[in-house]
């Protein structure tokens, strides 16, 4: 998507706007509960934690985990990575506690769908050492 594109090219503010006309156009079209309505807020979080606008981010990230938890389930590897994106956001507000219990919450998820042997697990066990 354009935003996605601007983003890459480190156009934040460029993207910031692109994403915000497609969740607009989301939530009108699909509804605030919808999988790709999701996926919009977490792309929008992770721009916003670019730009340096971590609360920001982190309300986007809780956005999309909500969606996620009502429409796919706490046990799904998108799940996962949303508790992912949250632990990261709170690392970089300082908050190691949290961003752990985040961490933690994404490898238990993954451990259970994917296994613990896949690329997505091991990243997360480098993600929780970053924290500790």
């Amino acid at each position: 998507n354009i935003g996605s594109v601007l983003q890459a090219m480190g156009d934040l503010q460029g993207a910031h706007a692109e994403l915000k006309k497609c969740l607009g156009i989301e939530l009108e079209t699909l509804g605030a509960n919808h999988p790709a309505t999701a996926t919009t807020h977490s792309n929008i979080g992770s721009v916003l934690k670019a730009m340096g606008d971590l609360q920001g981010a982190h309300a986007e990230f809780k956005k999309c985990l909500g969606i996620k938890l009502e429409t796919l389930g706490a046990n799904h590897p998108d799940t996962a990575a949303t508790h992912n994106n949250i632990g990261s956001v709170l690392q970089a507000m300082g908050d190691l506690q949290g961003a752990h219990a985040e961490l933690k919450k994404c490898l238990g998820i993954e451990l259970e769908t994917l296994g613990a042997n896949h690329p997505a697990t091991a990243t997360t066990h480098s993600n929780i050492g970053s924290v500790l």
